[in-house]
């Protein structure tokens, strides 16, 4: 504040990477308070500002929304002071609902005042050639809990049924980023369940990729989906103008070994005995829940609700 007052026009001079002080406070701030209204004073006009290519063209409202810091409070006011921000795509054509649902925001800490100012944009996708609306972002993203996907699907179901350029549905997404069927999964499935026997363009179902993911986890392997050749963040996207370029596998996927089929009351009884029995400190006995029944959750789920996959080249 100090500094500010000594010298306010430091507040409208950007740096190298074209942000002016409020960018930071929107990248790196948590709340909007006296410090943060003190420096829009200083620059009112600091709302509209983009930063520079580097930072893709982004106003404060993107940076707010990508942000995992941001709280609600810092997204309303931006939203308030420049509604239009909203509607304004940055460098690699995300709006800021597309980042807010990237980075697993919470619905009403601060996904709700970006989407209530612009609806339209739940049905939009981004503008680049991945082709992702805000329920891909929030399958994708390992961030995301089940309270945004749920709104997300309540809002505009049909983003379900839409396909990305690698022939997936957020089903699949949602099974490589590690989703529970509790903590996503069952909304997503609910508004498309169609998409479970829907093969991506390498040919891998949705419960194909969860089972990849289970054995990466259990081995304490890095988790990589088999088939994905998107991308996950803005710094993969060459510069929203050109095409969506390939993330180079980091290391070989396993093979998974092979299928038994099995029937649904033996799933039943596999998931139900997923606990076990232990000691803690005073010598007793008490339940202890498997680290993996999780996953075990997720397949059965997949399983019971097609049970036939298992039968599928």
């Amino acid at each position: 504040m100090n500094l500010l007052q000594a010298y306010p026009q430091a507040a409208s001079t950007p740096d190298a990477t074209g942000r002016c002080v409020l960018h930071y406070v929107a990248e790196h701030g948590e709340v909007w308070d006296e410090e943060a209204q003190a420096i829009l004073n200083a620059h009112p006009s600091a709302t509209r500002h983009r930063a520079g290519p580097d930072l893709f063209r982004r106003l404060p409202i993107h940076m707010a929304a990508a942000s995992p810091d941001a709280r609600r409070s810092l997204i309303e006011e931006l939203v308030q002071l420049h509604p239009q921000g909203v509607t304004q795509t940055d460098q690699v054509g995300k709006l800021p609902l597309h980042l807010a649902c990237e980075s697993g925001k919470v619905w009403d800490k601060g996904v709700s005042a970006i989407h209530n100012a612009f609806p339209i944009a739940i049905r939009n996708a981004e503008g680049n050639n991945r082709r992702w609306m805000a329920l891909h972002m929030a399958s994708a993203s390992p961030n995301a809990g089940a309270d945004l996907i749920e709104n997300l699907c309540k809002i505009y179901p049909m983003a379900a049924c839409e396909l990305d350029t690698e022939q997936k549905y957020p089903l699949h997404l949602a099974c490589a980023s590690g989703k529970t069927w509790e903590g996503g999964l069952k909304h997503i499935f609910t508004a498309n369940p169609d998409a479970i026997h829907h093969e991506d363009s390498s040919g891998m179902l949705p419960f194909h990729i969860a089972a990849f993911r289970y054995c990466a986890t259990s081995n304490g392997d890095a988790v990589v989906d088999p088939s994905d050749s998107n991308i996950t963040s803005s710094s993969e996207i060459d510069g929203g103008t050109g095409p969506v370029t390939e993330a180079a596998a980091a290391e070989e996927i396993p093979t998974a070994p092979p299928v038994r089929s099995a029937s649904l009351p033996a799933l039943q009884l596999k998931r139900s005995t997923s606990s076990r029995r232990t000691m803690n400190a005073n010598h007793e006995r008490v339940d202890s829940v498997d680290h993996d029944t999780p996953k075990v959750e997720i397949m059965f789920e997949l399983l019971r609700q097609s049970p036939d996959v298992l039968r599928m080249n």
